[in-house]
């Protein structure tokens, strides 16, 4: 019986909630407001359910209506039950420990991080299209060691930076003034193994995958927000944004045009949408996301931009490889299967400007092939048909 009147003392209900039945009860030093089965809670006005070290378990069902749910105490407590929980305003308030999700739940306020961490089960939290975090920084973050993901959908206006619901992505897509394109991110936590040709390292925890509708290429600007605590070994002033599967088996370096240590971003101009993580620089080469290659030599006295197309593709039996070069120079390039077996090799003695190399793939079957030019990656997709 004192065990029950100290949890209830730690709940703080105001009595303009609507409630059917609702179970208190403490288990293991943890409290547990449990909505029953079949049980409804509804908040109604601007309320606040304040938790402290109490687990939230809704196996019933909870309209959040404008209410903030904040989460205090010292030890780390849960998310879960049967059915899903969708939440105004969350706010985990907890010294030196975390809130748990143990469900997937939607969050259409604010979802501010005063203290602690809230750790994502391997499940979802969805922003929607009014979903917004506010104050993650490094001694209170949104983080996985196991998956999970957060979610966020929003029109952007064209010429226009916007971090749709602080997710950590700032997007910029260059168009006319006034239109508008609806973007889906996702964010994810866990590190991806990047690996090119001659090398292998591990991202940082955190990655962003950007889609829309729109079936039309666009032209934009992504700076991809990080915390230090996320570098999984990678190293600051290094970080370059990647592509992690360009190509069955490898992964690409796109490079960074802004490199923010001061707000811990990197900023990179694209021409395709995808999914992107940061990690440290391949120092054979830096790879652009249009399907061609833009390398760089490290000679002493040259300075060498090299660019790689390849058409008509698809193609039956030959295509023809486009390599544009601002020095003369040879170039090395592979046709690769998607086994990651080197094929073919050419060595390529290219002169300043456009050079064009017809290529013959009739011994070969239909199906994908790569094209890999000077040990940097696989770049380029071919589709014999």
């Amino acid at each position: 019986m004192t065990q029950r009147k100290n949890l209830l003392r730690k709940l703080s209900l105001p009595l303009t909630m609507f409630l059917l039945p609702v179970v208190l009860f403490a288990q293991n030093g943890i409290g547990h407001f449990r909505i029953a089965g079949a049980a409804n809670l509804v908040m109604i006005g601007n309320i606040k359910l304040v938790l402290n070290d109490v687990n939230f378990i809704n196996d019933g069902n909870f309209s959040a209506g404008n209410s903030e749910v904040i989460f205090t105490g010292t030890k780390t407590t849960t998310v879960g039950g049967t059915h899903f929980s969708g939440f105004k305003n969350f706010t985990p308030n907890k010294a030196n420990n975390s809130v748990r999700l143990d469900q997937s739940i939607t969050v259409l306020g604010n979802l501010t991080m005063a203290r602690g961490n809230v750790v994502v089960n391997n499940v979802e939290i969805n922003l929607g299209s009014t979903g917004m975090i506010n104050q993650e920084s490094e001694l209170a973050s949104i983080n996985s060691p196991t998956g999970g993901r957060i979610v966020v959908s929003r029109s952007i206006p064209a010429n226009a930076a916007v971090n749709p619901g602080n997710i950590g992505a700032e997007v910029l897509i260059s168009g006319t003034t006034g239109s508008q394109t609806t973007l889906t991110i996702v964010r994810t936590f866990l590190p991806e193994l990047l690996t090119t040709v001659t090398t292998s390292n591990s991202s940082i925890n955190r990655a962003f995958t950007i889609s829309t509708s729109t079936n039309s290429p666009l032209n934009y600007s992504l700076r991809f927000f990080y915390l230090n605590s996320e570098l999984n070994g990678n190293g600051a002033d290094q970080l370059s944004m990647w592509l992690p599967n360009p190509g069955p088996g490898f992964s690409a370096d796109l490079g960074a045009d802004v490199v923010d240590l001061a707000n811990e971003s990197i900023t990179k101009n694209l021409t395709q949408l995808g999914h992107f993580t940061l990690a440290n620089h391949d120092n054979g080469g830096i790879i652009q996301p249009d399907g061609s290659i833009a390398a760089r030599s490290t000679n002493v006295g040259e300075v060498a931009s090299v660019r790689i197309n390849a058409y008509p593709n698809p193609s039956h039996n030959i295509f023809n490889v486009e390599i544009s070069s601002n020095v003369e120079k040879n170039i090395a390039v592979r046709l690769i299967d998607q086994d990651g077996r080197i094929l073919q090799q050419k060595t390529i003695h290219c002169l300043v400007g456009k050079n064009l190399v017809p290529w013959d793939m009739s011994r070969y079957a239909a199906g994908v092939y790569f094209i890999m030019a000077e040990n940097r990656g696989v770049n380029i997709k071919i589709v014999k048909e």
